[in-house]
């Protein structure tokens, strides 16, 4: 997001970034039938899709205890809930949590 890698303006034909440029090369390269959009000073930034994924992971933790911040929102709230689970757990099975 900074020089010299930062562009004003790009051209998309489709879904494909055709040109990155100046606004005024941007114009050019989208002829006069175009359709504009001001950001009012935003940062457009590209999207990523992360194509890989870890089901066995998804399936152990389906298992575990789930810790996030709207189960356990405190210190407190969050030894309790372990608390809680540890006591259904056969001695030496270790509590597993997640989030």
């Amino acid at each position: 997001m900074a020089d010299p890698l930062r562009v004003d303006a790009l051209t998309v034909e489709g879904d494909r970034i055709v040109w990155a440029g100046t606004l005024e090369e941007c114009r050019a390269s989208a002829g006069s039938d175009r359709e504009e959009r001001d950001l009012a000073g935003r940062t457009l930034m590209p999207g990523f899709v992360d194509a890989h994924c870890h089901p066995l992971m998804l399936g152990q933790t389906q298992s575990w205890v789930d810790i996030g911040p709207h189960i356990a929102p405190s210190i407190d709230a969050l030894v309790a809930v372990l608390a809680e689970h540890a006591r259904h757990l056969p001695p030496g099975v270790p509590l597993r949590a997640f989030g």
